[in-house]
């Protein structure tokens, strides 16, 4: 009896012992001390076998299972992690949604040893709910925009206006996801870090025949925004669409110059223009998928880059280059609205033979004749203060479709800002509101690193660029281009010195050299009217240019082609280069100096050492392959609108 009593007090020391150990371990805070007291209790264990024979090894069993039992009831229940560093679930969103906009008091970004002990915290529960205030908000003005009994028509059937594969999906979301976490990882203001929307297309993209604000691109903007801002990041959307102009050649080749840089989501409307050029398309597609890869491999924030590319207008022929695209590694949407117009042309009252005034304005006079948009254009458009606005056709939407397509697309870019922050809080927090079964599988919170999850983000992103690229480019162009080799112009760097609007090297100032940036809207370089280049031409105002001193090629537009109007109607110009009969020689450099280092910035620390803006040592460790020349010049002439061009152009 004394040797059972020593051992049950025994056994109750251990049980303790073993307790303080397992909980330390669980809340990493065992210490040597710790791993010394899991010696000794080995040891003791060891003697009571020795000592108490069979009986007393079966009940040692029998108390070590029972105590291990209860251990992991008590942890299941109360093990949260100790100490200051390891606050509670609840503690550590506190902290963490006290303030969206707080700026790291570091330029560099954060290290994955500097995380270890200085760990940046998201405020996902803070977005999660900024964001469904922003939704609901958002569906508010559609109910007061479309009315309540035609809200579900639209919006409950959002889904069916895209077609979005699981593959891209995924790849959309990690899209977002890079963007809601990269502002925490460097000090500069969130709203630096804007999801940008590019839209490339023909004239009906660019809303010809409407105002400028009336396209589904600034509808989209509009309606977008306010959600993107909720979550910590600004929302930008590009009307850059062009009358007239198909995806290719020269856009393709002119990407970063018209559309600019680090885009996420590539919207490309060209069905009407392209027909059934799909060389056009597949051009395009490697151009994006190259230029993000250098924008990647030049990043100066160690950023990853891969946009997602909207398209509008399929076909067959576009959707089977689009699924070659996607399965090489790119994301893809396909816009779709028949499923939401032909749902509300069963619901929506015909003009021609019931009362509009029950309905709202944006669904008032939208079907006549059972067709959309077919009331006449003094219904169609809407283009006050502008009494005349080119290109109010048939081929062309109106206002209403505009802001239908838009809100559309507004409502699907929500709902996946809402399904990426619910994957991020899924993985860096695992609140047990959003654990669904087998909890065990799922590792602890606070062992999710957000660098950690944003590195592998970027990696998979990598992955599906260098996936595309590994692949040859195969597509065979027409008979024009048989002798170009087609992988240069796919794949290599470009350089484009364009005239064209809109583009965003025109608003940079990188076209003229001068760096004046400005917005479309503001007063940007312009370049010279024609008339006065041609006028001071007559005049003898302008000097012969020699081979030796050539005169400037000057940057000129045409001002009728300018809409006269207090209201911003369109921005697409088909600015040039003019070049003067008789005004002897003239001279460019192509590229200049502003545009290799925007575009090749390697190649531009060449320019900056040559001006001793840096070392000897510092371009040596530039890529040399930049460096290296290996293309074509290609000369883009004027486009005139449907082949009618001047009789004194040549």
């Amino acid at each position: 009896e004394g040797v059972h009593s020593i051992f049950f007090v025994l056994n109750s020391i251990l049980y303790v012992c073993l307790v303080l150990v397992l909980v330390s371990i669980r809340c990493k805070i065992h210490s040597f001390g710790t791993n010394i007291l899991l010696v000794i209790i080995l040891a003791v264990r060891f003697f009571q076998n020795k000592v108490a024979g069979i009986m007393m090894r079966r009940i040692v069993v029998v108390s070590f299972s029972l105590g291990l039992i209860s251990i992991l009831f008590l942890l299941k229940f109360y093990g949260v992690p100790l100490g200051d560093q390891y606050a509670s679930a609840e503690q550590q969103e506190a902290e963490a949604y006290s303030n969206l906009d707080a700026k790291l008091n570091t330029t560099d970004i954060l290290s994955p040893e500097a995380e270890q002990t200085g760990r940046i915290k998201i405020p996902l529960k803070k977005m999660r709910d900024a964001l469904h205030e922003s939704r609901l908000e958002f569906d508010q003005v559609m109910k007061e925009l479309y009315g309540e009994s035609f809200f579900p028509v639209i919006f409950h059937r959002v889904q069916e206006a895209f077609q979005l594969n699981e593959i891209s999906k995924t790849r959309f979301l990690r899209r977002v996801k890079i963007k809601l976490l990269r502002p925490y990882f460097n000090n500069t203001p969130s709203f630096d870090h804007a999801f940008t929307w590019v839209t490339a297309g023909h004239s009906n993209a660019a809303a010809h025949g409407n105002l400028y604000n009336q396209s589904y691109t600034y509808t989209l903007e509009r309606y977008a925004r306010k959600a993107f801002q909720s979550v910590g990041i600004d929302f930008v959307a590009k009307n850059y669409a062009m009358g007239g102009y198909g995806s290719g050649p020269e856009l393709s080749l002119c990407l970063e110059s018209i559309y600019g840089q680090k885009f996420d989501l590539f919207s490309w409307s060209f069905g009407m223009t392209d027909g059934r050029n799909y060389f056009n398309l597949e051009l395009m597609l490697n151009r994006i998928v190259t230029v993000a890869n250098t924008w990647s491999i030049n990043s100066s924030d160690q950023d990853s880059y891969l946009p997602i590319i909207l398209l509008v207008g399929p076909d067959r022929g576009r959707l089977e280059v689009m699924a070659n695209a996607e399965k090489n590694g790119l994301g893809a949407i396909v816009s779709t609205p028949d499923p939401i117009l032909d749902g509300l042309k069963e619901k929506l009252p015909d003009a021609d033979a019931f009362d509009q005034g029950n309905l709202t304005d944006p669904l008032s006079n939208f079907i006549c004749k059972g067709k959309f948009e077919a009331c006449g254009n003094n219904y169609k458009f809407r283009t006050e203060p502008c009494k005349t606005v080119k290109g109010q056709v048939g081929w062309h939407d109106g206002w209403r479709k505009h802001h239908l397509y838009g809100v559309l697309f507004a409502d699907m870019l929500i709902q996946m800002l809402q399904e990426a922050v619910g994957e991020l809080e899924a993985e860096l927090f695992h609140p047990n509101e959003l654990l669904q079964e087998n909890t065990t599988s799922l590792p602890d919170y606070q062992d999710i690193d957000p660098f950690q999850i944003l590195s592998r983000l970027h990696e998979e992103e990598k992955s599906d660029r260098l996936s595309f690229l590994n692949e040859t480019f195969k597509m065979k162009a027409g008979s024009d281009m048989k002798d170009i080799p087609l992988d240069v112009l796919a794949r290599k760097t470009s350089f484009c010195h364009t005239a064209l609007l809109p583009s965003q090297a025109r608003y940079d100032g990188i076209v003229t050299g001068s760096g004046n940036k400005k917005l479309y809207f503001e007063k940007f370089d312009a370049g010279k009217n024609k008339i006065d280049i041609l006028d001071s031409h007559d005049g003898g105002n302008i000097p012969v240019g020699s081979y030796l001193q050539p005169q400037p090629l000057p940057l000129s537009f045409d001002a009728k082609s300018r809409p006269s109007c207090d209201a911003l109607i369109l921005i697409d110009h088909k600015d040039f280069f003019l070049v003067p009969g008789g005004v002897g020689w003239v001279s460019a450099v192509i590229p200049n100096n502003a545009e290799i280092e925007s575009y090749a910035p390697m190649a531009g620390v060449q320019l900056a050492m040559l001006e001793n803006r840096v070392s000897e040592k510092t371009f040596k460790n530039s890529a040399d392959n930049y460096l290296k020349h290996e293309g074509v010049i290609v000369l883009c002439l004027k486009l005139c609108d449907w082949g009618k061009c001047p009789k004194d152009f040549f």
